[in-house]
């Protein structure tokens, strides 16, 4: 298997990072923390007890609640399970797939 260094990410062209194309964001209704009821209650209030706040990635899904804890169990799945991947990679990959994309998150 092929061994990934930090050092290369520097390899990524600054064409690709700024060939972003600026799109006018799509407006999702969200559901606020007072409107939460339910399973989504209980996903707000979690995310309320482990990061002090809920981050709008999460409220992106919070029409429906299925969905968000499926969304959450992708990302944990993705990001604390086992993996070839330490953490400190995982989420350097996350932040280059993030700035290709001219995403903020």
């Amino acid at each position: 298997m092929a061994r990934f260094h930090f050092g290369q990410l520097r390899a990524i062209p600054e064409a690709l990072l700024a060939a972003s194309v600026a799109f006018d964001m799509a407006w999702i209704r969200q559901i606020s923390n007072e409107e939460a009821t339910g399973t989504l209650k209980k996903i707000f209030d979690d995310a309320l007890r482990r990061a002090g706040r809920v981050w709008n990635i999460v409220r992106l899904t919070s029409l429906n609640p299925q969905n968000t804890r499926a969304h959450l169990g992708l990302y944990r799945s993705v990001m604390h399970q086992d993996s070839s991947l330490s953490p400190r990679m995982r989420e350097t990959l996350a932040v280059v797939v993030s700035r290709a994309n001219a995403c903020h998150y």
